[in-house]
């Protein structure tokens, strides 16, 4: 049942609006213009790049993620998933659903792999094992510095 609880699925331009809402409370130095344009450079006319947002039954967006296909040094086509906003619930809903997502995307376009780039605390209620069973393991990992004057 919990599975059902937020569906993942693609977003335009035209619903720009209604996802900014969420962006502007998780960061609320972004103008609606700045999220303007950011969308727009998202939306390929390929289906190698978009924005999809995780939401409820009622039309509530919970969440919004950029998707990418990326390739490494090698060549290696994987499908890169950043998390941009995400309203927290308690427990995985929100990341399960988006892994779910991810997976299909993958298979869609005939791609390998998955990167995700989460927040922290987006994985904080997973464990090593329900990682592993959801097909993932941790493989790289991101450090980020803001240089000092």
């Amino acid at each position: 049942m919990t599975e059902d609880i937020l569906q993942a699925r693609r977003i335009g331009a035209a619903e720009a609006g209604r996802a900014y809402q969420l962006v502007a409370m998780f960061h609320p130095d972004i103008s609606k213009a700045q999220w303007t344009r950011y969308l727009r450079s998202f939306s390929a006319k390929d289906g190698r790049r978009g924005l999809v947002v995780l939401e409820d039954a009622r039309g509530c967006i919970h969440a919004i993620f950029a998707f990418a296909v990326q390739r490494s040094l090698r060549d290696e086509a994987t499908l890169q998933i950043s998390e941009l906003a995400t309203a927290r619930l308690p427990g995985s809903v929100p990341m399960r659903a988006m892994m779910r997502f991810a997976g299909k995307l993958a298979a869609e376009l005939g791609l390998p792999a998955v990167l995700l780039d989460l927040e922290p605390v987006s994985v904080a209620t997973f464990d090593d094992r329900s990682l592993a069973r959801a097909g993932y393991a941790l493989d790289r990992v991101t450090l980020r510095a803001c240089p000092r004057s």
